[in-house]
């Protein structure tokens, strides 16, 4: 009996291994699958104003409305599981129809070998789609390198920005621009390869790390604000004891750096285009508040917010630009005489300057009222970087 006993007992552990292994395998796969589908990222939304497809070949919803035309550019076929698409998508070569109901605000989109990616519409600067108009997506290939991290719950992502050389500083061609100002002159620097948050810290996350939420508008997916330089070092410290990670601040170079593109920088006037309100909560359109992070359009290389929301405190001391070039800069090793302040950058959705003054990518900050290492103003939140080794 108790051979049998023995043997059963070992059949069912043979058994319970076997499951185990099933499930570990299962695990695998959809790691694999997770891993091994690329992402795609939006180049270009915009009306095709010269396009009059969608009159030409006019489809209509059950309602008998007319549709809006979304021109999906790319090869891969795609898949579009949405209520307001109307009919089939259709195939046009490089060209994907895909006819939607009016007033539709955002779509998610797959293709085949990639992960779905959620277009919201106001993103790009179009609140709804449009009867009977007709709209270009262009869809590529996300090349860059990511890290998500999860704390207590709460994900963040990080992005690598490739080493390169650039020109730091209040320089041409912006409209600001004054040849006799010598405070910020124009100068080079070459900075190492580094990573950086793709969105200002959140809310949620600060409250994952701290246990608390410091802000005045609040939202968990909204930045934090009402933080210290101070108090960024103490939550760095307990992210990192979490994390075994060396997360820090930015240096000012790297923020403007990465607030410019990268080495794909397009050169504009704010992070990711000449046209603030695309790109940034500020003085004119934030109603003097915060917002959810990543609502408006990314940069160059895929960072949301950088010109707008909140400022965002750098590592270093304020002081003047040298005129000579420098290599990964980490500014002065102690406070300036006249201004013993750390750096802030990017605009704010608090600011009191109308029309996007402060969220040129070259702006400074560094007055004695906010830039103080133990002030917390609704206006000042954070954004992480990292070394890359």
């Amino acid at each position: 009996m108790s051979l049998l006993i023995r043997t059963f007992a070992g059949k069912l552990d043979i058994m319970t291994m076997k499951t185990r292994n099933i499930r570990l395998i299962i695990a695998f796969l959809l790691m694999v699958q997770a891993i091994s589908a690329q992402k795609l990222t939006v180049k270009s939304l915009e009306v095709a104003a010269m396009d009059i497809s969608a009159s030409q070949h006019e489809r209509k919803a059950d309602d008998g409305t007319s549709c809006a035309l979304l021109k999906v550019l790319m090869t891969d076929d795609i898949e579009v599981a949405d209520d307001n698409v109307v009919g089939s998508i259709e195939n046009h070569g490089t060209e994907k129809w895909v006819y939607l109901k009016p007033c539709t605000t955002q779509l998610t989109i797959t293709a085949v070998g990639h992960a779905p990616l959620t277009i919201r519409f106001a993103t790009y600067g179009i609140e709804e789609l449009t009867a009977k108009n007709t709209y270009e997506l262009t869809l590529v290939e996300d090349d860059r390198r990511t890290e998500i991290f999860n704390v207590n719950g709460v994900s963040f992502c990080m992005v690598q920005v490739d080493g390169g050389t650039f020109k730091m500083g209040y320089i041409k061609p912006h409209p600001a621009y004054n040849p006799d100002y010598k405070g910020d002159p124009g100068h080079r620097v070459m900075l190492s390869t580094y990573m950086i948050g793709e969105t200002e810290v959140t809310q949620e996350l600060w409250q994952a790390v701290m246990g608390k939420n410091p802000s005045r508008f609040r939202g968990a997916s909204h930045p934090v604000e009402k933080v210290s330089w101070n108090d960024c070092q103490k939550f760095i410290s307990k992210l990192n004891a979490l994390t075994g990670r060396e997360f820090r601040l930015p240096t000012e170079a790297e923020w403007e750096f990465a607030a410019r593109g990268g080495n794909k920088s397009r050169g504009t006037l704010f992070s990711g285009s000449d046209n603030v309100d695309l790109v940034a909560w500020h003085h004119d359109n934030a109603t003097i508040t915060t917002h959810p992070v990543a609502q408006k359009m990314p940069n160059e290389i895929g960072l949301y917010d950088m010109s707008g929301n909140v400022c965002e405190w750098c590592h270093d001391w304020f002081d003047y630009y040298p005129k000579t070039p420098q290599r990964d800069p980490q500014g002065p090793d102690k406070p300036n005489s006249d201004f013993k302040v750390r750096m802030i950058r990017g605009g704010s959705a608090y600011s009191n300057w109308a029309n996007g003054v402060d969220c040129y990518v070259y702006q400074r900050y560094a007055h004695y009222e906010h830039s103080v290492p133990n002030c917390r103003s609704e206006k000042i939140g954070v954004r992480l970087a990292m070394s890359v080794k």
